[in-house]
């Protein structure tokens, strides 16, 4: 007990040397000039303000891709092991893609990756009055893998659905 407060004692010390350092060399006035918080042009005179509004929904794809990377960033080792795995690691594994595939597919049917908001329907089954989207169908081949547990399903019903129900 006697080290760990001669410890904290000598931290505290030096934090405060350090913070006393600080203040006595930092310049006591600061030279505050317009110049210096103005945009820089290539040596013009800016003709309009430099922050343009950002749109927030380039943010949330940013956002949403961060999260999905880090969910595939988690699969990485889940593959290399595989093959070797246990029935329920690999039961897990599964379950873990169903659900990244469902939020991918509920951000998609929400409208969250679109970064063009002219969408005129609600839930994207109809794309500007010219495209019908195959998300139903998507959505129906998912739901039969995982009631048969295959993927050929998927692959099979989603290429149906893409060749037969997207229409121009």
């Amino acid at each position: 007990m006697k080290i760990l407060s001669q410890l904290s004692l000598i931290s505290v010390t030096l934090s405060l040397i350090f913070f006393v350092c600080t203040w006595i060399l930092s310049p006591k006035y600061k030279l505050i000039l317009r110049d210096t918080y103005s945009t820089y042009e290539c040596g013009f005179a800016s003709r309009r303000k430099s922050r343009l509004p950002f749109k927030l929904q380039f943010f949330l794809v940013g956002i949403l891709f961060l999260i999905f990377d880090v969910e595939i960033t988690a699969l990485i080792p889940w593959g290399v092991i595989w093959m070797d795995s246990q029935y329920y690691s690999q039961l897990v594994l599964i379950l873990f893609i169903r659900i990244l595939v469902l939020g991918i597919l509920w951000e998609f049917v929400l409208g969250g990756l679109l970064l063009n908001r002219s969408v005129k329907s609600e839930y994207l089954w109809i794309y500007d009055g010219e495209y019908v989207v195959f998300l139903p169908w998507f959505l129906f081949c998912i739901l039969c893998s995982m009631i048969y547990d295959n993927l050929k399903y998927v692959v099979l019903v989603g290429v149906v659905a893409m060749s037969v129900f997207w229409v121009k």
